[in-house]
C-alpha cells in the first residue's frame, strides 16, 4: 500500500474516531485542519523535546571520531538530515560552496545522517568538495560535540512538521539558519535566522554574517537557550498528561439530557 493510500485510509479513519489528536506544531495542526476539517476542535499541540541531547555523556571514542571528521580543527557548519528530498541538503551545499569560493576561508561543512547521492554528483565538479565532510550515522555523544562546536546549524528543509535537529541545537544556543517554511520558524520563535526564499546569495550572506558574529564573540546564545526550555521532554509529558486528563473528565461527565447519568 502506498504512503498516500495509507494516509487517506488508516490515518483518516483514526483521525475521525479519535477523541484527541496530538501534533507537534501549530503548522502541523493547520495541515490537519486542511486535510481533515472535522479535526479542528480536537487537535492539540505538544512540542517534542530536544533536551535529551544535553544529558548525553561524551566518551573518548566520540572525541576521537570528532578529530577524524575535523582533523584541522577548523570552523565548521553542520547539517543533520536524512536523504529525503524535502530535506533540501543539496541547496545548502551549493550555498556553502559559493561562500567558500567568494571568501576563501577554510570552512568545513559536516553532514550527519544518510548518504545524499545528489550531493555526491554535485561535488564531482565542485571546488569546495574537500571541505565537505560526510559523517554518516553518529552516536549521540558525537552529535553533542558537533552541536557544541559548530558555527551554525544549516536546516534548509521545506515543509518540516517540527525539526528535531533544530530543537537539539537550540539547547546549546547554536545559531540556526532555516527557511521560513513549515514549523521551523515557529520552533525558533525569532531566535534564529529565517529566510523567506531559496536564494543562494541570501543563504551565503547569512552564513557569512553568523561566522563573523561568532568570530567577534557577539552572538548571544541566551535567548536561544531560553526558547529551548519550551522544548523539553518533561514539558511534553506534562502537556500530554493534561490532554489525557481532559479526555478522562469528558468521559466521566454525565449528560444533562434525557437519560441523565449516561456518559457523553
Amino acid at each position: 500500500m502506498s504512503r498516500r493510500a495509507y494516509f487517506q485510509t488508516v490515518v483518516r479513519l483514526a483521525a475521525r474516531r479519535s477523541r484527541r489528536i496530538i501534533v507537534v506544531s501549530d503548522y502541523t495542526k493547520s495541515c490537519m485542519a486542511r486535510w481533515f476539517r472535522r479535526t479542528i476542535g480536537k487537535t492539540r499541540v505538544v512540542s517534542s523535546g530536544g533536551d535529551h541531547i544535553t544529558k548525553t555523556q561524551v566518551t573518548p571514542e566520540d572525541e576521537r571520531r570528532f578529530l577524524i571528521i575535523i582533523p584541522e580543527k577548523s570552523p565548521f557548519f553542520l547539517s543533520v538530515a536524512n536523504s529525503r528530498l524535502h530535506k533540501n541538503i543539496l541547496f545548502s551545499v551549493r550555498c556553502f560552496s559559493r561562500m567558500v569560493q567568494e571568501t576563501g576561508v577554510g570552512f568545513q561543512y559536516v553532514l550527519v545522517g544518510s548518504q545524499h547521492p545528489e550531493v555526491y554528483s554535485y561535488l564531482e565538479q565542485c571546488p569546495a568538495r574537500k571541505q565537505i565532510r560526510f559523517a554518516g550515522q553518529v552516536t549521540d555523544g558525537l552529535l553533542r560535540i558537533l552541536y557544541e562546536r559548530a558555527i551554525a546549524l544549516l536546516f534548509p528543509s521545506l515543509g518540516e512538521g517540527f525539526g528535531l535537529p533544530v530543537a537539539e541545537a537550540m539547547q546549546f544556543g547554536l545559531p540556526v539558519i532555516a527557511f521560513q517554511d513549515g514549523a521551523v520558524s515557529e520552533l525558533l520563535g525569532g531566535t534564529g535566522v529565517v529566510l523567506p526564499g531559496q536564494e543562494v546569495r541570501d543563504w551565503k550572506d547569512a552564513m557569512w554574517g553568523i561566522y563573523q558574529r561568532r568570530t567577534r564573540g557577539d552572538w548571544d546564545p541566551n535567548p536561544v537557550q531560553e526558547r529551548a526550555r519550551e522544548h523539553t521532554w518533561l514539558r511534553a509529558a506534562e502537556q500530554t498528561m493534561a490532554i489525557y486528563e481532559e479526555v478522562s473528565e469528558e468521559q466521566n461527565t454525565p449528560c444533562s439530557g434525557r437519560g441523565g447519568g449516561v456518559a457523553c
